[in-house]
C-alpha cells in the first residue's frame, strides 16, 4: 500500500514530536538527579531559607537566631563568638549583625576571635573594615599584626579596582603612622601610588608635614616620581609645583569640554 505525501508529512511530525518530548523528558530527569544541594559553610549554619518578601524578614533573622543559638549549645562557650560570627556570615541579609558582632570581636575578643573578625571584614569590605585592620596593626601580637596588614593589602587593592574610594586621607595617614619598617612604608607607597594623582598626592602632602624624618623623605621621593623626576627638598616646593599642575590640568580638561 502507498503513503501519499500528506500521510508521510503527518507520520514524519509525529516521529519528531516524540523524540522531542522524550528528550525533555530525559533532560528533565538528569537535571533533578543533579541538582547540587545547598552548601553547608558554617558548622551552625541553619537551614533557613531566607525570604524575599520585606515582611517576613525579621520573623526570619529571629529565626535564624534561634537556631544558631540551639546548634551552638553542641560547643564549649570559647568558640561560641566565632561560630556565630561563621553563621550570620553565610546568609547576606545577616551581614549587618556579622558586622557588629566583628566589632565587639576585634575590640574584646581572644586572638583567636580578633583573627576571625579580621577575616569577615575581610569579605564585608567598608570603612570600618578598614579601621579594625588598622587599629590591630603593630598591636603587639606578630600573628595579628601580619593577618591585620593582609587583610589591609586586600581591601587596598579591592578598592583599586572597584574605585570605591574606601581609603580616605586620614586612613592613610592612621596607616603610616603605624608603620615603622621601611618596607611596610615602601609597600604601602606602592599601593598608594595605584591611585589617581588627585588621591595620592594630598595624602603625600600630609605626610609631608610629619615629624618622623623617615615619612617625610619618602613622601618627597614619591611626589617627586609622580612629578616626572623633580627633586623637591620641602613640602613646599612640592604644594607649588602640584599646585600649578593641576592648575594646568584642570584648564585643559574645561578646553576638551568647550
Amino acid at each position: 500500500m502507498q503513503i501519499d505525501r500528506k500521510e508521510s508529512f503527518i507520520i514524519g511530525a509525529s516521529i519528531i514530536v516524540l523524540v522531542i518530548v522524550l528528550i525533555i523528558f530525559i533532560m528533565n530527569g538528569k537535571h533533578n538527579e543533579e541538582e547540587p544541594s545547598r552548601p553547608v559553610t558554617s558548622e551552625v549554619s541553619p537551614a533557613v531559607e531566607t525570604p524575599q518578601t520585606t515582611e517576613q524578614k525579621e520573623d526570619t533573622k529571629a529565626k535564624i537566631h534561634q537556631e544558631i543559638a540551639k546548634r551552638l549549645e553542641r560547643f564549649p562557650k570559647e568558640r561560641h563568638n566565632s561560630l556565630r560570627l561563621s553563621a550570620l556570615m553565610d546568609d547576606e541579609e545577616m551581614h549587618e549583625e556579622a558586622r557588629e558582632l566583628a566589632h565587639k570581636m576585634a575590640l574584646e575578643g581572644t586572638q583567636e576571635e580578633k583573627a576571625d573578625a579580621l577575616t569577615a571584614f575581610e569579605w564585608l569590605g567598608g570603612k570600618d573594615a578598614v579601621n579594625v585592620a588598622i587599629g590591630m596593626l603593630k598591636g603587639g601580637d606578630e600573628y595579628l599584626d601580619q593577618r591585620a596588614s593582609d587583610v589591609l593589602g586586600h581591601l587596598i587593592q579591592e578598592d583599586l579596582m572597584k574605585d570605591e574610594d574606601l581609603m580616605t586621607t586620614e586612613m592613610w595617614q592612621s596607616l603610616f603612622n603605624q608603620l615603622q619598617d621601611d618596607t611596610e612604608i615602601d609597600s604601602y607607597m606602592v599601593l598608594l601610588g595605584g591611585y589617581p594623582n588627585e588621591t595620592s598626592v594630598p595624602v603625600l602632602l600630609e605626610l609631608a608635614k610629619s615629624e618622623r624624618k623617615e615619612l617625610v623623605d619618602k613622601a618627597l621621593e614619591h611626589l617627586g616620581s609622580i612629578a616626572y623626576g623633580e627633586e623637591f627638598s620641602t613640602r613646599e616646593e612640592a604644594e607649588k609645583w602640584f599646585k600649578n599642575y593641576f592648575e594646568k590640568e584642570a584648564s585643559k580638561n574645561r578646553q576638551t569640554q568647550e
